[in-house]
C-alpha cells in the first residue's frame, strides 16, 4: 500500500469506491442516503474539483490491484462564532474498498491527511462517519476521535 495524493486520474475508481458506500448509507436511512440515477457523473466533477482546489487534500492508497481508499481533507476556516486558532480538518469522503481495511489502509489515510492539515495550519479534525458504519467508528475511537455531533432524521411524508 501506498498513500499519496490524488490526481484525476484516481476519480474514476475513487467514484467507484463512494458509489458502493451510497448504496449500503441508502440501506439504512432510503431517504436520507437516496442515491440520485446520475449520482456518479455528479461526484466525479465534485471529486475533479476538489484535486484542483487549494485549501482542498486528496488523499488515495494504491493497493497491489488499484485505489483501496482515499480520503478528501477541506480546510475550513472557524465560524466567527468559535475561537479557533487556525482551521478545522474536515474529512467527510473517506472510503475503503473493504470493512476489513479501516484498521490498515483508513488508519494510514487518516494519519497522512491529518498531518499534511496540521501543516496548513490546521488546529482540529472533524471526521464524518455514519452510524452504521462499525468499522470506521471503532478506527476513530482508536485514534482518538469522539463524537461530537449527530443527525436525526424522520421522513415528512
Amino acid at each position: 500500500m501506498t498513500i499519496r495524493c490524488g490526481v484525476n486520474s484516481d476519480v474514476p475508481e475513487m467514484v467507484k469506491l463512494s458509489e458502493v458506500a451510497r448504496i449500503e448509507d441508502a440501506r439504512h436511512e432510503p431517504l436520507l442516503w437516496r442515491k440520485a440515477k446520475d449520482s456518479a457523473t455528479h461526484q466525479m466533477n465534485y471529486y475533479e474539483q476538489y484535486i484542483q482546489q487549494d485549501h482542498t487534500t486528496v488523499m488515495v492508497s494504491q493497493g497491489a490491484n488499484g485505489i483501496n481508499g482515499f480520503a478528501i481533507t477541506i480546510l475550513q476556516v472557524p465560524p466567527p462564532i468559535f475561537d479557533l486558532p487556525g482551521y478545522t480538518c474536515l474529512i467527510n469522503d473517506f472510503h475503503v474498498s473493504d470493512d476489513k481495511l479501516w484498521e490498515s489502509v483508513g488508519r494510514e489515510l487518516l494519519v497522512a491527511s491529518i498531518e499534511d492539515a496540521k501543516k496548513q495550519g490546521a488546529v482540529q479534525a472533524v471526521v464524518v462517519n455514519h452510524s452504521h458504519n462499525r468499522a470506521k467508528e471503532q478506527l476513530l475511537h482508536s485514534m482518538g476521535l469522539s463524537v461530537a455531533s449527530a443527525w436525526y432524521t424522520k421522513s415528512l411524508k
